[in-house]
């Protein structure tokens, strides 16, 4: 029995690799998932020795470059959803600054909450919500791991809503 030649096994890939993606992604997205694949299937088969089954390399590559896009897509989607959850928790006046000075002096509601948090929450927070910096950079920053930031962060949003929604209950 003679092994298919690498185009042949380059040919067989693409459906391979959207069967794979429809278990994991919406319909919409496999096929530029599959694409993204490809190139980094077909990057890989340059590294093939000659007589040797290309099949294992080129699947692995395959299915990473997969989870890569799933990963990123699904991130953002997470990220997306926060925002919009985040919008619909305050009042776009409460999202910016009410003044445009490098202070970024806060409505006098979100400078109250925000006071209600234990320093280090407050800090980690306000590098990552406030100044726009990645886990990753916030943690590297302030020398603590990207998993206490990501564990801080959202123990500060959740301490936040509950001030914010008590403010606006006893307002009521």
């Amino acid at each position: 029995m003679t092994r298919p030649t690498l185009d042949v096994q380059l040919a067989n890939m693409r459906p391979w690799l959207a069967r794979r993606a429809e278990n994991f992604l919406p319909r919409e997205e496999v096929a530029d998932a599959v694409q993204d694949a490809m190139v980094a299937v077909w990057q890989a088969s340059a590294r093939v020795r000659p007589g040797n089954d290309p099949w294992p390399l080129l699947t692995v590559a395959g299915r990473a470059q997969l989870g890569r896009y799933a990963q990123t897509f699904y991130a953002k989607r997470v990220v997306d959803r926060l925002d919009d959850q985040r919008e619909a928790d305050l009042p776009p006046s409460e999202l910016v600054p009410s003044t445009g000075d490098a202070e970024a002096a806060f409505s006098p509601r979100l400078a109250a909450a925000l006071a209600a948090l234990p320093e280090r929450q407050r800090e980690i927070l306000l590098e990552t919500v406030g100044e726009g910096r990645t886990n990753l950079a916030a943690a590297s920053l302030l020398g603590v791991s990207e998993a206490r930031v990501r564990q801080s962060v959202a123990r500060s949003l959740e301490i936040l809503r509950a001030e914010l929604s008590d403010q606006v209950s006893g307002a009521v």
